[in-house]
């Protein structure tokens, strides 16, 4: 029998302890913490890597801090003026690998420090760095210049660990409430929302003209994954998906993307349009709550950072119940509102950014739902209400991007499905859709939720484009 590598009982692995003593074990692989140094109990040698944060020399030592992205938290080197034969190269941006003593640290803000033997500098930095002060606030605008470089200034990588977080709840609260995870196809011949906003694929072939690689068929990158869904939906009771979409949308504003990423949730057997309500708020609470609570200390970064964030108060949305008005209703307010607004409310027309505004201030900036609106107004899929004028609808609107999540009890009644896609120019292409209502349809309905909406909702991060690390948008798709 092969001899395990590790020295130590299996159930000590999970111990910081002993993960400072793999760094050790494995002192040549440079995926070293400097997160779990700062933060260990353990005290004696340990090999640590990372990028300095910032460093002073003096006569007899050097003081550099290092950081490793895993979290906010950096690890301050102590070296001696002897180890270290020139100090230009240690400059901030630059990576080093350190060798020597996890000591207690005599300093205040810190707990520990690491007594330099050997310092290695493993990739060097020069004047060109675009954030090479550490104490200059750079724009949003400038710091947007450099996708490529913006991981390494620490408001946007704990924007990206939230972002990671955040995502993991997502899952995990499925996983909780016995969703299936179905994954839908990113290439496709239908136009969910039936909009025409979609991109068209191609594929360019050995003589470098483009063909049609599927046949005869136009083929578009999905802009949801929700008939897809609602497929898997008809033998499975819950099921969501959460990935890609692509909307081929001009707006060039703080809450659109041309990629971006979708939770899609679908449920059979539903008794009818609170049910799904239930279930969006539940979600949210959910994530925002359990976010907010255990992950303080990025949230903390991001809002000291420079990328426009204005926390709002999420503890309000969580503790309050989300209000619920009818489209009809919302009009009415907004009429009798003393509002002097650029686009006046009428019925039959959609609710602006403006109106969304206001309605959230007359509820206190606590979310909430619009229900039930026009049928003109809202995609084919839609359950017709019995006035035969509006459908079971919602849109949820929340402080900050505004509208947040899209949602219905989906047509399930054949003829009237067949009619709406008939109307819609859409049956031959939705026939198998249509199928669905044929074998064993039953009431069912779903939701989508914007991913980086829900980010900025949660963060009060102003623009969408700082919610993900290559964000696309009307003319621009640079790297």
């Amino acid at each position: 029998m092969q001899k395990s590598i590790f020295p130590f009982k299996p159930k000590y692995l999970n111990r910081t302890s002993c993960l400072v003593s793999l760094i050790k074990r494995f002192s040549d692989d440079t995926r070293l913490t400097a997160s779990r140094a700062s933060a260990t109990t353990y005290r004696g040698p340990c090999v640590v890597g990372g990028w300095i944060k910032a460093a002073r020399h003096q006569r007899k030592f050097s003081f550099i801090n290092i950081i490793d992205g895993l979290s906010k938290r950096d690890l301050q080197i102590v070296a001696p003026a002897s180890l270290i034969s020139d100090v230009s190269g240690l400059r901030v941006g630059a990576s080093i690998k350190v060798e020597g003593m996890l000591v207690d640290s005599p300093a205040k803000g810190q707990c520990v420090e690491l007594q330099a033997d050997k310092i290695d500098l493993l990739g060097q930095n020069d004047d060109t760095y675009p954030f090479v002060s550490n104490t200059h606030a750079y724009s949003p605008d400038y710091i947007r210049q450099y996708l490529h470089l913006r991981s390494k200034k620490p408001e946007f990588s704990a924007m990206l660990r939230l972002r990671s977080k955040c995502r993991q709840l997502i899952h995990k609260y499925f996983a909780e409430n016995d969703f299936v995870q179905i994954d839908t196809p990113i290439l496709t011949t239908n136009d969910c929302e039936g909009a025409g906003e979609t991109f068209s694929v191609g594929s360019l072939m050995q003589n470098r003209t483009k063909q049609s690689f599927f046949g005869e068929t136009g083929v578009n990158l999905t802009v949801s994954g929700q008939l897809h869904l609602e497929a898997s939906n008809s033998g499975i009771a819950k099921v969501y998906t959460f990935g890609p979409a692509f909307r081929a949308d001009n707006a060039v504003d703080t809450t659109h993307l041309a990629e971006f990423y979708m939770i899609e949730g679908e449920i059979a057997f539903i008794n009818g349009l609170e049910d799904l309500l239930e279930c969006v708020e539940d979600l949210t609470k959910y994530v925002a709550k359990s976010i907010t609570e255990n992950e303080q200390e990025d949230i903390e970064a991001l809002s000291s950072g420079s990328t426009g964030c204005g926390q709002h108060d999420i503890t309000r949305c969580i503790s309050n119940k989300f209000h619920r008005i009818t489209y009809t209703e919302a009009i009415k307010l907004l009429k009798s509102a003393s509002e002097d607004f650029s686009f006046k409310p009428k019925y039959g027309e959609d609710i602006r950014r403006e109106h969304e505004k206001y309605i959230l201030k007359v509820h206190d900036s606590v979310p909430v739902f619009i229900t039930d609106w026009p049928k003109k107004l809202k995609p084919f899929y839609m359950y017709v209400n019995e006035d035969g004028e509006t459908v079971s609808c919602m849109d949820l609107i929340v402080p900050g991007p505004g509208e947040l999540v899209g949602g219905s009890v989906r047509e399930n009644r054949h003829g009237v499905l067949k009619k709406a896609l008939e109307d819609a120019d859409m049956l031959e292409s939705c026939q198998w859709y249509l199928d669905i209502r044929q074998y064993g349809s039953v009431p069912h309905a779903g939701f989508g939720m914007g991913f980086e909406r829900f980010l900025q909702f949660l963060f009060g991060i102003k623009q969408i484009r700082d919610t993900l690390p290559f964000p696309r948008y009307a003319n621009n798709c640079r790297l």
